[in-house]
């Protein structure tokens, strides 16, 4: 395929560059966005940011990078009006594109970061995938420039990813791709172009995956290939594990893994209160495998749970294979609760602070959010006030932003996430009622999250997840 590809973009940086009008209409509509990039990092002003940056807009109004710049500094002020600057700029870019003549290359590029940076970019190229898979995107190949000098996250998950995507690793191609791969590629990060529009990323996950349900496509993106299964076995054998037994990976983000800092808080949790979920775990015949990098404290010694952060079986295939194959994921607001995803294993998001991460959850998965407090009242916001901006926003200073609203915010106590363990293993093997059973706080938890989506969306977003019932009836209260 690349070498199809090798002639027809060559051609188009020709015409491009000797084509003066589109050649204009490209230099025009992409002023020096570094520039003004630093020049908002020196404002400490919100407001002086979103003034200076309008400012530039009004000067490029048909710049899908400045566009993209004003939408996502209005999204890390918790400004709900980013959304709509989103969906703006998914118009503005495929004008863009047809104007320059750059559509000609028919190709959508992906960031390479999505496989050389956090293991949660993976999140978003899965998202691409499946709306091309869908006929839900302009029909544009997606495609990945991969320069020799990239270092890949993870190779294992790669090889599933590259089968799905078109790889240009052809050099001498990817160095003449390099004037317009900015205008090519596309801001996974934020949000996903679709047909008619640009949404948010997790709203964009909700959005396709309500398609891939209507069109009775809801199938995992990867299945576990034989030669993988088999090697994984073995390493479990090999431990004493059997082979027919089952397992849980669990993924609590510590402070440690950014450097002791408190920017990113809000993410991170205390393992020693998921120990009682472990424990659970355990005594229902299951194993645990505590996942991270030895960066992360040291779990206590307990039967049936291994520290795989700290164990000698760890490696990038390993950290795959669990994923593929445990019967659901413990997780934290971090990448690697993705991973199972992809394969189709169901995920408890735990300790959430962030609820628009809500959206892009699926029907047998469970979701347990903090609770959010006022220091005056020392009263819990609703679940309505939750799941509405600005708090479900807060993405950057967390604590300070709840602060400033004279909020803090609360780790969910292990007894709750107790209940949510509980409630999935009775999900996935049935015991006591299972997942058959009426629970209407749920349901009243899903209709209470597609109201609140009118907030962000013309399209009313599907409520597929909840929090546990019993955590519900706990808090019944914040209905």
């Amino acid at each position: 395929m690349i070498k199809s590809y090798l002639r027809k973009i060559l051609v188009l940086l020709k015409k491009l560059l000797l084509d003066k009008l589109k050649l204009d209409l490209y230099v025009m509509a992409r002023p020096d966005v570094d520039s003004h990039q630093l020049s908002l990092k020196k404002i400490n002003n919100e407001k002086d940011k979103i003034n200076y940056i309008k400012s530039i807009h009004d000067e490029h109004p048909d710049s899908p990078s400045i566009q993209l710049l004003l939408a996502q500094t209005l999204y890390s002020q918790s400004n709900s009006n980013c959304f709509n600057e989103f969906k703006r700029y998914g118009e503005i870019r495929e004008s863009y594109l047809n104007k320059t003549g750059l559509n000609y290359a028919n190709i959508d590029l992906i960031w390479p970061g999505m496989f050389i940076g956090a293991f949660g970019n993976h999140y978003a190229v899965e998202g691409l995938i499946e709306a091309s898979e869908l006929d839900m995107t302009s029909g544009r190949i997606p495609s990945l420039l991969l320069s020799d000098k990239y270092s890949l996250t993870n190779r294992v998950l790669f090889s599933y990813f590259k089968e799905k995507l078109n790889i240009i690793d052809d050099q001498f191609l990817v160095k003449r791709l390099l004037p317009i791969q900015t205008a090519l590629t596309l801001p996974l990060g934020y949000c996903l172009p679709l047909k008619n529009s640009c949404p948010f990323l997790d709203f964009a996950a909700n959005i396709i995956y309500t398609e891939k349900i209507n069109k009775n496509k809801n199938k995992s993106i990867f299945k576990l290939k034989d030669i993988d299964r088999k090697k994984g076995e073995n390493v479990l054998r090999e431990m004493g594990i059997p082979v027919d037994a089952w397992y849980v990976t669990a993924h609590i983000r510590q402070q440690e893994w950014d450097g002791g800092s408190n920017a990113e808080n809000w993410r991170n949790a205390d393992p020693e209160t998921y120990l009682k979920s472990f424990k659970y775990i355990t005594d229902n015949g299951g194993y645990v495998f505590r996942m991270g990098d030895p960066s992360m404290s040291k779990l206590p010694d307990m039967p049936r749970v291994i520290d795989y952060a700290h164990h000698e079986i760890k490696s990038e295939f390993m950290d795959i294979f669990l994923a593929a194959t445990c019967k659901f994921c413990l997780g934290t607001s971090s990448g690697y609760f993705r991973v199972p995803r992809y394969f189709g294993v169901p995920v408890i998001l735990t300790n959430s602070t962030n609820t628009l991460a809500y959206y892009s959850l699926r029907k047998n998965d469970l979701y347990l959010p903090r609770l959010i407090k006022s220091v005056k009242n020392n009263q819990y916001l609703s679940f309505k006030e939750q799941l509405e901006p600005p708090h479900s926003m807060h993405q950057t200073e967390v604590s300070r932003r709840l602060a400033d609203e004279g909020l803090v915010w609360e780790e969910n106590h292990e007894d709750d996430l107790y209940e949510a363990t509980k409630e999935m293993v009775e999900n996935v093997f049935g015991f006591g009622p299972g997942k058959e059973q009426v629970r209407p706080f749920q349901d009243r938890y899903k209709s209470l999250a597609e109201q609140a989506s009118i907030n962000y969306s013309n399209d009313i977003l599907k409520g597929y997840s909840a929090p546990p019932e019993k955590y519900l009836i706990k808090y019944s209260e914040l209905f």
